[in-house]
């Protein structure tokens, strides 16, 4: 503590003093209980601790019960096996809850279509189910996707139209030249009118 004025080394010496006093009444086996007891975590209180997750409250009464209902014999699957599937966990609470609506959470496939792992989906199905802002920057991430595949989508559509708008030119000008005949062509887009050219210069 070299360097500190003289009244900080005396406020950190008499917190060092006061600290055991201080961890015994905080860190205490009541103390510890107690908080349990409020977040539902011992003695186990699925009430409460769902109770706590925004995208839960979000259901009606009647689905709650449905996942209350099922909660016993969920837990003995974990007992048994060490985990749970989405199947056995659909199967326990019935069509009365999506889960995949619930959680908002896709496929769980990565870009090279290969399946996310099972801890990772949950993972984010935890934060999704405990953080209501989560689900809603997912769902804009997801908006914002569509939207650019939409986009691209047209733009595949707009290449095609051009290409076929080519090919009617080009079937134009070969027809009429054939019979001998002048005509002015349609008016083509820029884009058109490049690939024309292009196809026209080739060597036939």
């Amino acid at each position: 503590m070299t360097g500190l004025p003289s009244k900080t080394k005396k406020t950190y010496m008499n917190f060092i003093k006061s600290l055991p006093e201080l961890l015994e009444t905080a860190f205490n086996t009541h103390n510890i209980r107690k908080g349990w007891a409020t977040a539902g975590i011992f003695p186990v209180n699925s009430v409460k601790v769902l109770g706590q997750c925004p995208r839960f409250k979000t259901l009606t009464a009647a689905q709650r019960a449905k996942i209350f209902a099922a909660l016993p014999s969920l837990s003995k699957l974990v007992s048994e096996h060490g985990q749970l599937t989405d199947q056995q966990i659909q199967e326990a609470v019935g069509s009365a809850v999506n889960l995949e609506e619930l959680a908002a959470v896709n496929t769980g496939r990565k870009p090279s279509g290969k399946p996310v792992h099972t801890l990772t989906l949950n993972r984010r199905r935890a934060l999704i189910v405990n953080h209501e802002q989560v689900a809603a920057q997912i769902e804009e991430a997801e908006a914002r996707k569509r939207g650019s595949q939409a986009q691209e989508a047209a733009s595949s559509s707009d290449g095609s139209l051009e290409h076929f708008l080519c090919f009617c030119l080009l079937y134009t000008h070969i027809v009429r030249g054939q019979r001998g005949e002048s005509h002015t062509a349609p008016k083509a887009s820029p884009q058109a009118s490049r690939t024309c050219a292009k196809w026209l210069g080739r060597p036939r």
